[in-house]
């Protein structure tokens, strides 16, 4: 009997031995992973054009703040969500059915890129990502019109995402409130007809926007009553690297709804032919690109116009341009590919980043967040010989305080532009001799206060050197 247990406890131990090699084998052990990915739930952000008007609309995504959810869980060793904005870690939720959070204390106008990750117990994740743009409270861009019967047309154009309505004051008097337009029209321009002006009066007109959590900035515009149609100023040049001609105009007039553009061959018996109406009293640029020829000149005017008026009226030519077409190897760079050049570096408080222009899906780079008695710098490497002369186009584009905060423009360490309030998109060109320093963009803050975006952007960058009387190029990535 004793000889018969011995065997069977043999028998088991080899048994045992057997199993214990098996759980030891790396490829039977597969450590637990989470089931799902913990989606973000976006049918209270997103459009079905994939556009944020559905959250800025139902307030899931406001100025300062965004509502996010997302679906549970359905693990059993189930240890955490993770959620990281901009990939950092902001919160942890250790209950599988916390899967609602409210992000506050953002910034308004800037995207945001979030990151859900279901953790269980084997440190094992699976994660979904979503990136929104926080609603837009930028001021509306007012503009008007001065009529013959000496009535003023004030119009803006809604910059801002927040739902609400509009209030027009004239000097300091609430004149009108008009209700935001919300079907599919594309430029939200609104307009309002003040009958009741008196002619050579000065009136300061100011517009916002008023919504249920926040309002949007509000912009002044101040206005002469009277009646003016003179001539533009006319500039322009040759696209960098491009069959193409840049022009920008200013002028003095009151009552244009429209510029007509004009241009012929220089040196040629031809007359000035039209190629382009624009139908917007506040554009002051335009690119002409059509049926050009390297090695022609060609001489360009603007006529600004009034074509609610009866008859329409038309003021004379401006001072003409002439643009010489020369072909070169240049690489126009306006950062559509949403890259900052390695030649870009940022100092002060906050660096320049890629954004999107204010109104558009285009690119441009924009100054860092900071805050009073701050700055946000960017200087371009530049690759120049010295002493040669350097020609530098931009776009800019300032929405600060009027006065106090600002963009300001340094070549050689030489401050050569500042700008501040709300300027719009602006053309600025500037020649001077390099001294082999850098170029620079600084936007500064003072000491208290603040308004409108708050911030500056470039855009449409080149820079053109003259070396033995031939025009050379500088290719932003530092070629």
């Amino acid at each position: 009997m004793r000889i018969r247990w011995m065997i069977l406890l043999v028998l088991v131990l080899i048994a045992l031995m057997a199993c214990e090699q098996d759980i030891l084998k790396p490829s039977i052990y597969t450590p637990d992973n989470a089931n799902q990915a913990p989606l973000f739930i976006t049918t209270g952000l997103l459009s079905a054009d994939g556009s944020f008007t559905t959250g800025y609309r139902n307030y899931n995504i406001r100025a300062d703040r965004i509502n996010l959810s997302w679906k549970a869980a359905t693990d059993d060793n189930f240890l955490c969500y993770k959620l990281l904005r901009d990939n950092i870690p902001i919160r942890t939720f250790d209950k599988i059915n916390q899967t609602i959070f409210t992000d506050s204390l953002l910034s308004s106008d800037r995207r945001y890129l979030y990151t859900i990750a279901t953790v269980v117990n084997t440190g094992m994740n699976k994660v979904d990502t979503l990136g929104v743009k926080t609603a837009s409270i930028a001021s509306p861009i007012v503009y008007s019109r001065i009529n013959q019967d000496n009535s003023i047309k004030i119009m803006w154009q809604d910059r801002s995402d927040i739902p609400g309505e509009f209030e027009l004051y004239a000097d300091g008097t609430l004149l009108a409130t008009i209700p935001e337009y919300t079907g599919s029209k594309a430029d939200h321009i609104y307009s309002y007809l003040h009958s009741a002006a008196q002619q050579y009066v000065s009136y300061d007109y100011t517009v916002q926007k008023k919504g249920l959590y926040s309002d949007s900035y509000s912009e002044s515009h101040s206005v002469y009553n009277s009646y003016i149609m003179s001539p533009p100023i006319l500039s322009g040049h040759q696209s960098s690297g491009e069959l193409s001609v840049n022009l920008w105009w200013d002028d003095d007039c009151t009552s244009q709804t429209a510029y007509w553009v004009y241009r012929r061959i220089l040196d040629s018996s031809q007359d000035f032919q039209r190629i382009a109406m624009l139908n917007s009293p506040i554009q002051s640029t335009y690119t002409d690109s059509e049926n050009l020829q390297y090695g022609s000149t060609y001489q360009y005017a603007v006529k600004a116009v009034d074509a609610e008026s009866s008859p329409v009226v038309e003021t004379d030519y401006s001072n003409t341009v002439n643009i010489s077409l020369q072909e070169s190897n240049v690489l126009f760079y306006d950062f559509d590919d949403g890259q900052m050049p390695g030649n870009f570096d940022s100092y002060g408080y906050a660096p320049w980043y890629i954004s999107t222009k204010p109104g558009s899906r285009n690119y441009c780079i924009r100054s860092g967040a900071i805050s009073d008695d701050q700055y946000s710098e960017v200087e371009i490497e530049l690759q120049i010989p010295n002493y040669v002369s350097v020609t530098v186009d931009f776009d800019y584009y300032v929405s600060s305080e009027d006065y106090y905060d600002g963009l300001y423009f340094y070549c050689n360490y030489d401050w050569y532009g500042g700008w501040s309030g709300n300027t719009g998109w602006q053309h600025f060109t500037h020649s001077y001799t390099h001294y082999g320093y850098d170029l620079s963009f600084e936007y500064q803050k003072d000491g208290s206060g603040s308004s409108g975006m708050d911030c500056a952007m470039i855009d449409n960058l080149s820079i053109s050197y003259i070396e033995n009387g031939k025009t050379k190029y500088v290719t932003l990535g530092g070629e």
